[in-house]
């Protein structure tokens, strides 16, 4: 997933990888953990080979032809559909995003 910053947030956002359980750690784009405060869209991706496998691991989504399974509404950041907006503070938090 991917926090895209909004509505003059300054920043270049930060992205998690959720494990087993759904839990994320937000990261800069520096590497560093966390994120500026500010409001954020949330795009979610989840990329798949065509037939719905897993991406071969040591690949790249684009080398192998994966596709997104995520529809557009989660998916794209720029879609004003998209429900998934959050306002970090200063003292951070936890933000659990659903799919509906």
């Amino acid at each position: 997933m991917s926090f895209v910053p909004r509505d003059g947030t300054k920043g270049t956002g930060a992205y998690g990888v959720t494990d087993q359980a759904g839990k994320y750690t937000l990261k800069h784009r520096t590497e560093a953990d966390g994120i500026e405060p500010g409001t954020y869209t949330v795009a979610i991706s989840k990329m798949t080979m065509p037939d719905g496998g897993p991406i071969p691991e040591g690949k790249d989504a684009a080398d192998v032809g994966a596709v997104q399974v995520i529809p557009p509404k989660y998916s794209d950041p720029s879609n004003e559909m998209n429900p998934n907006i959050v306002t970090v503070p200063a003292a951070g938090g936890d933000f659990p995003i659903e799919l509906k």
